[in-house]
């Protein structure tokens, strides 16, 4: 949404980013790397998150921004300078930790020092969808030792869904 100079004068306020009805808008924020600035948003599809970057006067996707993996960001802010974003990454194999957003590029790092990576390379993540009595397709996600050959092997299943919240990708070395 963008908002004319009176904020309280609706007759100015005009619609960037369009609703997307499989997708909620978790956050945005404007940066400038480049004398370019740039509308970052943030949305959870199916309790994973995608970053797109679109032009801040239009609201037009000049791209997506490719991710690490189907995981959850959070956190999502521009840093002092205004020439990019912080955000904190996790998924099923990577432990939480800070990472920045160039959009120009679009290229997403990892910061140093800013809680170690360490990426679990032991195990596989495979995305599935299955369909609920209703017709609706549900994801479904299969952790399993990353060389464990296919076929039947003990399963724990655990599934929430409902009133429009997700589970989303989260590191947890407890178990």
């Amino acid at each position: 949404l963008a908002v004319g100079s009176d904020p309280a004068d609706r007759t100015m306020w005009r619609c960037l980013v369009p609703e997307d009805a499989t997708a909620n808008i978790a956050g945005a924020a404007v940066v400038d790397p480049d004398g370019v600035e740039h509308l970052i948003v943030l949305r959870t599809r199916n309790g994973r998150t995608e970053l797109t970057a679109h032009d801040v006067d239009t609201g037009l996707r000049r791209h997506a921004v490719p991710m690490p993996g189907d995981g959850t960001v959070s956190a999502l802010s521009t840093t002092s300078d205004g020439r990019s974003c912080a955000l904190t990454y996790t998924d099923w194999v990577t432990p939480r930790s800070n990472w920045s957003l160039d959009p120009a590029l679009p290229l997403l790092a990892p910061v140093t020092g800013g809680g170690g990576i360490g990426r679990r390379t032991d195990v596989r993540t495979e995305i599935l969808h299955y369909p609920s009595t209703d017709g609706v397709e549900v994801p479904l996600t299969l952790l399993s030792p990353a060389d464990a050959p296919p076929g039947p092997r003990p399963t724990l299943l655990t599934a929430y869904g409902g009133f429009n919240v997700a589970f989303k990708p989260s590191y947890q070395p407890e178990g």
